[in-house]
């Protein structure tokens, strides 16, 4: 068994990167129907930067996930949505897909596509650095994530990238609302940076030497 505690990136590392390279991001054609161009390639640096896999959470037809898969050739990159999921906000019913991962086409050999709830997996063996969330943006079911990736990556330091932060176009809207009050909650134990010119920020998870924090936060 391999003792991923052995291949690892700390978060001061992580944190001292973000500062240099912010502006030398990967020069990748990957303007998509939800995510703009500027916050994939933002996950495609950190994707390529971490240690372990990448884990795409509301992966819908799978548009970034092929992206970042093809940036990264080496990694397996994992993307998850639920076809059935009927719980989203009104303003997420369009987002919805018909068939999860159809943009791969299955031409892309390191990608892996989950349709499903997101809860259910058992995340021990995705071996995951780099999270990017962008499904369901209700502050509960966020929390409620966050303990379930945080459960299943015992060793490594890692980074989650949650979208739809609140932007001054959106800032409003119910989703970014709530996804402001996650972020808020991660900033209360992690590093939170929010990215200038995008809807991305991105948190700084340490495991080491710390209890599980409480969804009640």
């Amino acid at each position: 068994m391999v003792d991923r505690r052995k291949s690892t990136i700390t978060q001061k590392t992580m944190i001292h990167e973000c500062h240099i390279d912010t502006l030398r991001l990967p020069e990748i054609d990957a303007g998509c129907k939800y995510t703009p161009e500027i916050d994939v390639r933002l996950v495609a640096f950190w994707a390529s930067q971490t240690h372990g896999d990448y884990l795409e959470i509301g992966c819908n037809t799978g548009q970034t996930l092929k992206a970042i898969a093809q940036h990264c050739p080496t990694k397996i990159c994992n993307g998850v949505d639920w076809s059935g999921n009927q719980k989203l906000w009104d303003t997420q019913k369009t987002e919805i897909p018909l068939k999860v991962g159809s943009d791969l086409g299955g031409k892309v050999p390191n990608a892996r596509i989950y349709d499903c709830d997101a809860l259910s997996l058992n995340l021990h063996d995705f071996n995951y650095g780099c999270v990017f969330l962008d499904a369901d943006h209700s502050i509960e079911w966020q929390k409620e994530m966050f303990l379930h990736l945080w459960n299943h990556n015992n060793y490594r330091d890692w980074v989650l990238i949650v979208h739809d932060s609140s932007d001054a176009l959106h800032r409003w809207c119910i989703t970014h609302l709530e996804t402001t009050a996650f972020l808020k909650y991660l900033s209360n134990m992690f590093p939170v940076i929010h990215w200038v010119g995008s809807s991305c920020a991105t948190a700084f998870i340490s495991r080491r030497g710390q209890e599980p924090p409480s969804i009640s936060d």
